[in-house]
């Protein structure tokens, strides 16, 4: 028998979570107030059209010198680094100027000034003809996310608007790959060893290394996951192959998992295809990539949201592939704010078994430690049948969590009202859903750098 908990020191508990979250909406709006400052001043120092005064050698353009002189003023007046103050200075104009929406849930508290950052950084680098709905998508996505979420998905979003080009800009930055040793961050005799090449050969790398690291885990290895990447990358690097004890002695191939819109997949479309763990990547290498993998599993995606609607299969017992699926529907781990890749993590049933069945439907992935969070404690979720997952947290908050999209949502002229009666309604009164097929790739996995004389595959 569970002892409950003191009524009054529960209400306590909750009402101080509610005074930290009205304190950060006050904190937030008074963040947007500072930024227009900010700006006001940016655009105040402008407005005097200062003149370079050195007299000789190259001359500083007015604009220049104007930005030169505030940037520093900034920086010494609110003890900033001059960098910092730049992006304050950049931050607040994109703000004021170009994303007034942004500008406004910040002064209104719904979104934190990191957001705000987030979104004006992604969204600046966008044409200016998609920076509304850029910022349309990611202002709805900050209402109800945590930051780091924010930015892999406005990345993502930001890398897919900007496609057209991609397969020459990615052949143009493959040819800088190297490697590097960075020991400017720690003075306790550790350094950072990288390699900066096309995004499959590393996440096929890390793949590698993290199923060499369960193998050891398995066997009975006392160090963690972490340590084990570090040493059995080490290891290979410098013998060859693995020495240490308790390693497998069969051989472990690397996997990496593309998902490729079907009519991507036919030459139908040039809608972008998406490495797990990376985001968009261009037709060259996913072609390079689908060509050799052994299988595909169909999912289909709702057009208007990108979310998996439906998978290939459902069966009463789990098995590897039903699994799988479960892991390509979700993405991540479904607990809030947790990003962990969803093949790391464990098979958590909605409605706990045998009450609830085993299947695709009552899957989320759970990672470890957020797994026994929920058994554990007092939090609470409940999943609807659209994927989106409420939580009730300890203090007694309810949370709206959107499941992470598959697909990128079609564009509005593809989309079709859910209203039969509506002004874009077709004759069927659901939206079609759209093919996406996910392909895991072992030994297609390129083992050649990609050159410049490729021919593309269109």
């Amino acid at each position: 028998m569970i002892a409950e908990p003191d009524a009054r020191l529960v209400q306590s508990f909750h009402a101080a979570m509610g005074d930290i979250d009205e304190l950060a909406k006050q904190i937030a709006s008074m963040q947007a107030e500072y930024a227009h400052l900010v700006n006001v001043a940016r655009a105040a120092g402008q407005a005097v059209d200062p003149v370079d005064r050195s007299g000789g050698g190259p001359q500083w353009s007015s604009d220049v010198v104007a930005r030169r002189e505030f940037v520093t003023d900034l920086a010494t007046a609110q003890r900033l680094s001059e960098r910092a103050a730049y992006s304050l200075m950049e931050t607040s104009q994109h703000l004021e100027e170009t994303f007034v929406l942004t500008h406004r849930a910040l002064y209104a508290g719904e979104i934190s000034l990191a957001h705000a950052q987030t979104i004006t950084q992604f969204g600046s680098c966008l044409p200016e003809e998609k920076q509304h709905d850029f910022e349309m998508r990611m202002l709805q996505l900050a209402r109800t996310t945590p930051v780091h979420i924010l930015r892999n998905r406005a990345s993502r979003e930001a890398k897919a608007a900007t496609m057209e080009d991609a397969v020459e800009r990615h052949l143009r930055e493959a040819a800088t790959r190297t490697t590097f040793v960075d020991s400017s961050d720690d003075q306790n005799g550790l350094s950072v060893f990288g390699i900066r090449q096309p995004a499959v050969e590393n996440e096929a790398i890390q793949d590698r290394l993290h199923r060499f690291a369960l193998a050891l885990k398995a066997a009975g290895d006392p160090r963690t996951i972490a340590q084990l990447h570090a040493d059995v990358a080490s290891d290979l690097l410098l013998n060859g192959q693995l020495s240490m004890p308790g390693a497998p002695g069969h051989a472990i191939q690397a996997h990496v998992y593309v998902t490729v819109p079907a009519l991507s997949l036919l030459g139908f479309s040039d809608e972008s295809a998406s490495l797990e763990g990376y985001g968009p990547i261009d037709a060259l290498t996913a072609t390079r990539l689908t060509a050799n993998a052994p299988y595909f599993s169909r999912v289909l995606t709702d057009p208007a949201t990108g979310v998996a609607l439906s998978a290939g299969i459902t069966r009463y017992k789990p098995d590897a592939k039903m699994r799988e699926l479960v892991d390509l529907i979700n993405v991540t781990c479904r607990f809030p704010g947790c990003t962990r890749v969803a093949r790391d993590c464990d098979g958590d049933h909605n409605v706990p078994f045998p009450q609830g069945a085993t299947s695709v439907a009552n899957l989320v992935p759970q990672c470890p430690k957020h797994h026994k969070v929920k058994h554990k404690t007092t939090w609470q979720f409940v999943t609807q049948s659209d994927g989106v997952i409420i939580s009730v947290s300890p203090s007694g908050y309810a949370r709206q969590h959107e499941p992470t999209p598959l697909a990128r949502p079609a564009p509005p002229r593809f989309r079709f009202s859910r209203d039969p009666g509506g002004p874009d309604s077709p004759d069927a009164d659901e939206p079609p859903a759209r093919n996406w097929f996910r392909g895991a790739v072992t030994d297609g996995i390129p083992r050649t750098p990609i050159g410049i004389d490729d021919d593309p595959p269109f």
